[in-house]
């Protein structure tokens, strides 16, 4: 409820009355914990594991104060040894499902959650961690039931308001889920990371200025967060103010480790590859294309199998000599290791294209990264033509969709010219 300081009195007392009480130090390191003191919430785990070293409460206090110090591997072998020795613990399992997320490993992380339930369908923790672990592989309509429930047991958490919002939007119902994010904000107007997706979601809807509001909010909330500076950074570019967008980008670099606490090193290495591809995106946009190549060829360096990174390499050959074969092949790789996105395939590979803002960002979901939740169904098209003297003219249309588990871009280009002088005109179609 927020009244920590009379909490600690209830631990000091029971302490008093027993000091081998296990679950009195364990609460005491996370209380310790939330004030920042990570080595002595560690210290304090550490003991009420000594004390008591088959309470699941005390190896579910040192999970925490683990991942508090950055070691997310060390955090879940504490909960496996946790669910090792009490696997009736609901709570033990909804965490393991909870840092099998946060590395990445989504079936395990699916099948976990599922155990938690099974375990204790009553908890409204454990109907939100299988909401996320649904979410997190796409599955919105069971993620959406699980919200529910978890919403039906306990109104006043946010978590499942704000995992319903980023299900909804994902169907492609942008106002119904914003207005989910809008209740979990309000339940907890301090929590950064839900203004920041709040923003989002208003930057979806085309309302700039809200959401510029929601990120400078976020910014002040959490300093070492990356998320809100970066969604900035994608709003400054949108309306053609790349200095800024610059600046902002490379606060949001900066601060990418600092989210070590929630997701591998393996992942914040592919989020780094996707911020670095953004960086690129203004260097275009500020014409400075040999730096955008490099922050490509950066980011393929982090993270090969990078589609926006082959796809911005590709795109910075565009209209250089002798390096066809190499834009072909970045291009062919891209689509190869694209996920299911909205995002228009140019036939001619033209290089301006405001669309691709829409999908720049970290691509992989999990544990308090959903940034792909909002490439959601729906159609996109996008209509563009030219015309000149000397008979020159040229168009192109293109029409790309998504929907669940599909996703297609089908388009066309047709250009032509009476060129200069007799027998140089010129025709091509795509």
């Amino acid at each position: 409820m927020g009244r920590v300081d009379e909490a600690a009195e209830d631990i000091d007392r029971a302490s008093e009355l027993d000091p081998q009480n296990a679950d009195a130090a364990a609460l005491r390191s996370i209380v310790t914990l939330t004030q920042g003191e990570t080595k002595t919430a560690l210290e304090l785990a550490n003991k009420a594991v000594e004390l008591e070293s088959q309470s699941p409460t005390a190896k579910i206090a040192l999970s925490y104060a683990r991942q508090g110090m950055f070691d997310i591997q060390g955090a879940r072998e504490s909960v496996e040894q946790a669910v090792a020795d009490n696997p009736g613990h609901a709570l033990a399992w909804a965490r393991l499902s909870e840092l099998w997320q946060s590395e990445g490993y989504l079936d395990r992380s699916l099948t976990a959650a599922k155990k938690a339930t099974e375990l204790n369908p009553d908890l409204a923790r454990t109907q939100t961690v299988l909401g996320f672990a649904y979410l997190a592989k796409i599955n919105t309509a069971d993620a959406q039931a699980a919200y529910h429930r978890a919403i039906m047991l306990d109104q006043g958490d946010p978590l499942p308001h704000l995992g319903m919002g980023l299900a909804l939007i994902r169907d492609g119902k942008l106002k119904e889920g914003r207005q989910k994010i809008e209740v979990a904000v309000g339940l907890d107007a301090s929590a950064s990371l839900n203004r920041s997706y709040l923003g989002k979601a208003y930057y979806e809807e085309k309302r700039d200025d809200l959401a510029a509001v929601q990120y400078e909010l976020a910014k002040q909330l959490d300093p070492n967060d990356p998320t809100p500076w970066f969604y900035n950074s994608i709003l400054l570019q949108s309306r053609n103010r790349p200095v800024d967008a610059l600046q902002n980008q490379q606060q949001a670099i900066e601060r990418n480790d600092r989210r070590l606490v929630y997701r591998s090193r393996l992942l914040l290495d592919k989020d780094l590859a996707a911020r670095s591809v953004a960086l690129g995106r203004i260097y275009n946009d500020l014409n400075i294309e040999d730096l955008s190549a490099v922050k490509a060829t950066d980011a393929l360096s982090i993270d090969p199998g990078n589609h926006s990174a082959h796809r911005l390499l590709a795109d910075s050959y565009y209209g250089k000599v002798n390096v066809d074969a190499a834009r072909q092949s970045e291009l062919l790789q891209s689509r190869i290791t694209q996920p299911l996105n909205l995002d228009p395939l140019q036939p001619q590979l033209n290089n301006s294209n405001l669309g691709l803002l829409d999908g720049t960002g970290p691509g992989t979901i999990s544990y308090n990264e959903y940034n792909p939740l909002f490439t959601r169904n729906g159609f996109a098209l996008q209509v563009d033509g030219a015309v000149a003297e000397q008979g020159t003219w040229s168009q192109d249309v293109i029409l790309a969709g998504l929907l669940e588990r599909f996703a297609f871009s089908l388009g066309q280009y047709h250009t032509e010219t009476d060129g200069f002088r007799v027998n140089t005109d010129y025709e091509q179609d795509i």
